[in-house]
């Protein structure tokens, strides 16, 4: 059997040789061939320390490079994971900075009411009878109970939610553009609604707007949930103030937000204790619809909203 020739004092030690090759090649081996060499040199008295010390040496930086490199692989993210999350961060990024600017339409306008609209079961009405439930002029003064207008004009009824109230007036902030008119489509656009009706009704002077709308949606439990959304978006505020700048040249006006809920109906008013504003909104569902008013001047929506109430039964 072959085995290895006798060491002499004279020779360099074979391991310390092999421990500087196998540095490079395969590092764990190296760093045993560099201890081999060291023992045996220290027993035979061999050349080659310096060699041996060597291949340790670089047998162990191999080692915590090659050891670094693996965490550092298994930690590091995905490079296609983070360009295709990338656009998303960045889109959401935009949106926290557009909502810092400006409050999300969506946000309520003062506190929260305590309790949502209560649950209405009725008929469910089909879409094209939708404009057939509103009130006309006269059916309005009656309801008003107020001599104050009399001289009142229903416009055109409309299939689609207000796209704009600027025809009528501007209001800041922005979020609270449904405590003064219905129908809007800040409210119900994309809401999943079946049918909408909205009519318009203004007095010669200008001192009266009414907008009644109607939304059927495809159920009646479906109706309830989005009365629910919607409420929630109406609240009480005596520390807010809104800002109602009229389209037709008059002066601002203030006033802060009240809501209360009776029964199935959620009545707010905005107001101050001039009255120089006073919006009043009332707004219910009944069977798979929803029945949104409201009512700018000085005087209240929720007679109106008896009055389509009953003829829903």
């Amino acid at each position: 059997m072959w085995a290895p020739p006798t060491a002499t004092p004279n020779s360099v030690n074979t391991f310390a040789t092999l421990s500087v090759v196998f540095a490079l090649i395969a590092a764990p081996a190296g760093a045993i061939f560099g201890h081999l060499g060291l023992n045996q040199i220290r027993r035979t008295g061999q050349l080659g320390r310096n060699r041996a010390i060597i291949g340790l040496t670089l047998s162990y930086t191999m080692i915590a490079v090659l050891s670094a490199a693996l965490v550092l692989w298994l930690v590091w993210p995905n490079p296609t994971q983070t360009s295709a999350t990338t656009p998303l961060d960045s889109a959401a990024g935009a949106t926290a900075t557009a909502t810092k600017d400006e409050p999300s339409p969506a946000q309520p306008c003062g506190s929260r009411p305590e309790r949502t609209p209560d649950f209405a079961a009725g008929k469910n009405h089909d879409p094209s009878a939708l404009a057939g439930l509103l009130l006309g002029p006269e059916e309005i003064k009656r309801a008003l109970l107020s001599k104050k207008f009399q001289d009142l004009t229903a416009e055109p009824a409309q299939s689609e939610p207000l796209s704009s109230t600027e025809r009528f007036g501007n209001v800041t902030p922005v979020r609270c553009a449904i405590e003064l008119f219905a129908g809007t489509a800040d409210a119900f656009q994309d809401t999943g609604y079946s049918g909408f009706a909205l009519v318009t009704t203004v007095d010669t002077t200008g001192s009266l707007v009414v907008i009644q709308s109607a939304v059927s949606y495809p159920d009646q439990t479906t109706a309830h949930k989005r009365i629910t959304e919607y409420a929630a978006r109406f609240g009480t505020d005596k520390r807010l103030t809104i800002t109602y700048t009229p389209s037709s040249g008059g002066p601002p006006v203030t006033g802060s937000p009240f809501a209360e809920r009776w029964g199935s109906f959620l009545n707010t008013r905005t107001y101050n204790e001039g009255e120089d504003l006073t919006a009043d909104r009332t707004l219910f569902q009944k069977g798979n619809v929803i029945i949104d008013i409201s009512v700018l001047g000085n005087t209240g929506s929720y007679g109106i909203g008896i009055g389509i109430e009953k003829r829903m039964r």
